[in-house]
């Protein structure tokens, strides 16, 4: 079984969202957004969090409100149908469970199945008594159910499951009452070893989960991966051994004394009174046998250290890896199951080399279904992210839509299908998906933690633009949040520009109309990108910057020689001195642009004022 969806309301700064998950989810957003409290949240529904939820782990203040979590599980293989029972009967293939906490603070799990109405009614009555008595008054109002006589509540149950096996077109979706421990992370949880939820915090700390405990990450891995049964029962064995040879040796050395010391206290005390006689005899010491334990050390080059005497990076390296080796080969491996590992900030202390390369290893993990590993991140970095997989994104922003109430999160995603679906009338199906792997490969990574891009087709248009924006107050756009990502040319600008409306990042195009060009292919493409944008379909439009776009009427560099021609003058001077490509370059054109003499267009600067509102 996976994940395959999860709603949460009022837990923390999440007020009410659903979220779908793939076999990786990426969650990606400002600060403040709630992606590491989507992680949280379900922490405490499987494995109770760092313990009970208060009335501060309420949105805004919300405590008359209940706290819940619902999952949505998918995939349900035979052993989980087995330990679900009635909960996945034949031909139902999804699982949901909630955990809720009621104002008053009592906390429950809950989870669907198909029943019986009545017996449902029947079932809820927590009196053992009243609940026999309304069985029997079922039983006597309605005699075709052929309900047998029940002398218990587990009889009752019998007999109601009998029913409900017979009788599956009489039946519907109805809740029961799981125990808080179904899930978790330990061996009374019903469902360990068949689904696991595995938090990384960015606060974990390494050195205590290296220490074998059963909370301990280490420990954890330990536990399920190594067998100590034999040794458990050797050491049993080696104890009660112990303990008879300890017997034996008082008995050897301290019988004959302590017999001699009984003897003449008891002559002592008879002197003063009689019918009583003193016993004095050795205590013995029981000895329990010792818990098995393991200590992980590191040998670097020759020298032995424990895990705290690491960087932070090896640290947490280590962490993570033992939860990789504990889906290969420990419990959840042997019967089929899931491990759903979610990493908070998964590029937390690591070189950026090291970074690209577990993300890597993480993600084949979660795609090889041997593995059968799930993998959810909140990051903040590109190394995690790949854009051609944009549909496992998940952004979450706050917006205030109404000044009167609290803000609210809200959760992005897209897919190819939507993305073509919105690109239809513009771009070929095909073209989309060869577009995919080439042009947004290397253009929006970055463009994905943005407040704000500016869609452009080349680096030089992005090198001017930036310039632009360093001449006009001395700060570049990233301090806005604001990111240009060049595409390579007018056929794929649209592609990304909706796949990030689709995340909910805005967007401001900027392409060159070609005018001079007089192509058709140009004209064509012009209409497809204007039509795209809802503006006035022609195929030259005029220079201008509008709310969501701008157009230079012929290109960027026609604009800059006749409306700035210190930019040119620049240009030529830093060639002059051996600095830059005579060609189109992009250092070249930024460097002149934030040097150049005069006073850059008026048209690039209010594309500028147009980006730094994006944010």
């Amino acid at each position: 079984m996976r994940i395959k969806r999860v709603h949460i309301t009022n837990f923390r700064c999440l007020q009410d969202i659903g979220i779908e998950f793939d076999q990786i989810t990426t969650f990606i957003g400002p600060n403040g957004v709630g992606k590491s409290t989507v992680l949280r949240a379900l922490d405490w529904f499987f494995n109770g969090g760092k313990g009970p939820l208060r009335d501060i782990d309420c949105s805004h203040g919300n405590t008359d409100e209940e706290i819940r979590v619902e999952v949505e599980f998918s995939e349900l293989t035979d052993e989980d149908r087995v330990v679900l029972g009635h909960y996945a009967r034949e031909g139902v293939d999804i699982f949901i469970a909630w955990k809720h906490r009621a104002p008053e603070g009592v906390e429950k799990m809950s989870a669907n199945t198909r029943g019986y109405q009545p017996f449902s009614v029947i079932r809820s009555i927590e009196n053992k008594p009243e609940r026999k008595t309304a069985y029997n008054a079922l039983r006597a109002s309605d005699e075709t159910l052929g309900l047998p006589s029940a002398g218990g509540a587990d009889a009752i149950e019998t007999a109601f499951r009998a029913w409900e096996s017979e009788h599956p077109e009489s039946l519907s979706e109805v809740s029961g009452d799981l125990s808080t421990s179904f899930f978790g992370f330990n061996s009374q949880a019903k469902m360990a070893g068949l689904f696991d939820y595995v938090l990384v915090t960015a606060d974990l700390r390494a050195s205590e989960e290296a220490i074998d405990t059963k909370s301990s990450v280490i420990g954890r891995f330990l536990e399920r991966t190594v067998d100590r049964t034999a040794a458990d029962v050797a050491i049993a064995t080696l104890t009660a051994e112990v303990e008879t040879r300890q017997r034996d040796i008082y008995s050897e050395h301290f019988q004959e004394q302590l017999d001699d010391i009984s003897e003449a206290l008891t002559d002592a005390v008879t002197q003063y009174s009689e019918g009583r006689s003193i016993l004095v005899k050795n205590e013995e010491v029981a000895l329990t046998p010792p818990v098995t334990k393991f200590f992980v050390n590191v040998v670097d080059e020759e020298l032995t250290t424990t895990i705290d005497r690491q960087g932070h990076g090896f640290q947490r390296t280590l962490l993570i890896s033992a939860l990789q080796l504990l889906a290969k080969r420990g419990a959840a491996a042997e019967s089929n199951g899931t491990i759903c590992l979610a990493i908070e900030e998964p590029e937390l202390f690591q070189h950026p080399v090291q970074a690209q390369s577990f993300a890597e290893v993480l993600r084949n993990l979660a795609e090889d279904s041997s593995q059968r590993i799930q993998v959810t991140y909140a990051t903040h970095s590109p190394y995690f992210v790949e854009a051609q997989r944009f549909h496992q994104i998940r952004r979450l922003t706050r917006s205030r839509p109404d000044p009167n109430k609290p803000s609210k999160i809200d959760v992005h995603f897209t897919s190819l299908a939507k993305v073509t679906a919105a690109l239809t009338s513009y771009v070929r199906p095909e073209t989309i998906q060869n577009q995919v792997d080439s042009t947004i490969l290397n253009s929006l990574s970055e463009a994905l933690f943005a407040n704000g891009v500016a869609i452009v087709e080349g680096g030089t248009d992005r090198a001017v633009i930036e310039g632009v924006a360093c001449r006009d107050s001395g700060k570049p756009l990233s301090v806005n949040g604001i990111v240009v990502a060049k595409q390579g040319g007018k056929p794929s600008l649209l592609l990304p520009c909706q796949i990030l409306k689709g995340l909910g990042i805005p967007v401001f195009m900027v392409f060159d109309s070609d005018i001079t060009n007089a192509d058709p292919a140009e004209a064509s493409m012009n209409k497809k990108i204007l039509g795209y944008l809802g503006a006035t379909v022609e195929s030259w439009p005029a220079g201008q910057v509008y709310s969501s776009y701008a157009v230079f009427e012929n290109t960027l560099e026609s604009v800059l020689m006749t409306e700035w021609p210190e930019w040119q003058i620049a240009v030529d001077e830093i060639i002059s001195k051996g600095i830059g490509d005579p060609k189109k370059n992009s250092v070249l054109y930024k460097q002149a642009t934030v040097g150049a003499e005069g006073t850059a267009p008026a048209h690039l600067n209010d594309i500028i004022t147009k980006l730094r509102n994006l944010a």
